[in-house]
């Protein structure tokens, strides 16, 4: 059973970080992982750094440090009695977290949707999307909601005999169950089939009887069935129970659909494009589910991704 080891908590506004770490302690106790919160503070200036006052020059930067420090450990003393660790740095945000998530070997980040959770889904949550894109480790964006249940969807992408798709589903398959069976949840599995080209073939131009498009389809739907139980069968260590969802149509649609339906209390995905592992960004379907749906989510990263960060 896969679990985590060590959370990385990113800061937000005083209204999101709280409810953030509850969640992040009540994880690491399950995993028994370390927690490290950490602030990424803007840089200041040399001109605006230092000041001149009547007992000498004052480092304005390292005062803002000792204070925000001073806050977060008071935030976390308030929130929980589990150990916390308290970090801040200077820089960018999403870089100065993916650094120290390599420099310190912390495999999970959590996060909040930032400011803009006053939108729906994670649309123009810059810093968010990203350390979703970017990312060596799984990221979890926490929703922020109370009211959402123990179970897990886990959204999987194309059933291919290729390699990189393959990892990365059982990857996915396998940190999903075991995220369910610590919540004491059910496992949903979402997965999207289509035959290409379908409106096409029954279209008056091509004038493919609809009886042998309905065979097409049907094959395809066989073929997706075929995949699925087949991705299942190399998962053996799944212990909770499996719900299936192999629905017809495009995967963002699907995979909201699924979502609403069901409310899982987190949706596990992966962030994989067509173009290769090195720097890859993440998938228009991923780009456009996480713009769109209103729930925690676990977004899972290739096995071989590089950072474009720290390339």
């Amino acid at each position: 059973m896969k679990r985590f080891t060590s959370v990385l908590v990113v800061a937000s506004d005083e209204a999101a970080t709280p409810a953030l770490l509850e969640t992040a302690v009540d994880l690491a106790r399950r995993n028994g992982a370390s927690v490290t919160l950490f602030d990424v503070l803007e840089p200041l200036s040399e001109r605006r750094r230092f000041l001149r006052s009547s007992i000498g020059e004052i480092d304005l930067e390292s005062l803002i440090a000792e204070t925000r420090v001073g806050e977060l450990q008071d935030l976390a003393s308030r929130t929980t009695d589990y150990p916390i660790e308290v970090e801040i740095v200077f820089g960018t945000k999403f870089v100065e977290v993916i650094r120290r998530v390599v420099a310190r070997g912390h495999d999970l980040v959590m996060a909040s949707p930032e400011e803009s959770k006053r939108r729906f889904g994670l649309a123009g949550a810059s810093d968010t999307m990203h350390l979703l894109r970017k990312s060596p480790v799984p990221v979890w964006v926490d929703s922020g909601r109370r009211d959402q249940g123990p179970d897990v969807a886990v959204a999987l992408g194309p059933i291919e005999p290729d390699h990189q798709h393959e990892a990365l589903n059982i990857s996915l398959l396998e940190l999903a169950s075991s995220l369910a069976a610590r919540r004491g949840g059910s496992l949903h599995v979402i997965h999207a089939w289509r035959l290409e080209g379908e409106s096409l073939l029954r279209s008056s131009r091509v004038g493919t009887s609809a009886l042998a498009v309905d065979g097409l389809v049907d094959e395809a739907r066989h073929e997706a069935a075929v995949g699925l139980k087949s991705l299942l069968d190399q998962v053996p260590t799944i212990e909770v129970p499996i719900v299936e969802h192999l629905e017809k149509g495009e995967a963002g649609d699907v995979i909201s659909s699924v979502v609403d339906r069901v409310e899982p209390g987190v949706v596990v995905m992966g962030t994989l494009a067509r173009a290769g592992l090195k720097g890859v960004i993440m998938g228009n379907t991923a780009e456009r589910v996480l713009a769109g749906i209103d729930t925690s989510i676990l977004a899972v990263k290739p096995p071989g991704f590089t950072s474009p960060v720290i390339q």
